[in-house]
């Protein structure tokens, strides 16, 4: 299978697993790195969230699937805290994923859900 620069399968203009693991394993990393060691303080969270969001944005769009439109979800909770996400999808299954991003730190929780809908 081929892929281009930007990480993204040049055989596949559709939102494949092997698309989708390309953009987890990237955004793993730059959760990683942005929450590294850091503890909850809600100061920081909105700014977390903005800079998630706006990466995985860009790394959607690098990946030059044609006619998709993006929407990105993050939620950053304290390590430890309960939550309970759930989310109904209507769509095509063929054509659109769901690409959720779990990352766990020492004292955070991240949760980032990435929605790619063919137009």
């Amino acid at each position: 299978m081929s892929q281009d620069a930007q990480g993204g399968d040049k055989s596949s203009k559709l939102w494949n697993d092997d698309a989708a693991m390309i953009f987890t394993d990237y955004m793993e990393e730059e959760i990683r790195n942005l929450l590294a060691e850091s503890d909850f303080e809600s100061k920081f969270v909105n700014s977390w969230v903005e800079q998630l969001v706006d990466t995985a944005q860009k790394k959607l769009k690098e990946m030059k699937k044609p006619n998709y439109k993006y929407i990105t979800d993050v939620i950053i909770l304290p390590r430890g805290s309960g939550y309970k996400k759930n989310t109904a999808f209507w769509w095509q299954p063929k054509t659109d994923k769901a690409i959720t991003v779990k990352v766990d730190t020492e004292h955070l929780h991240c949760l980032l859900v990435a929605y790619c809908v063919q137009v």
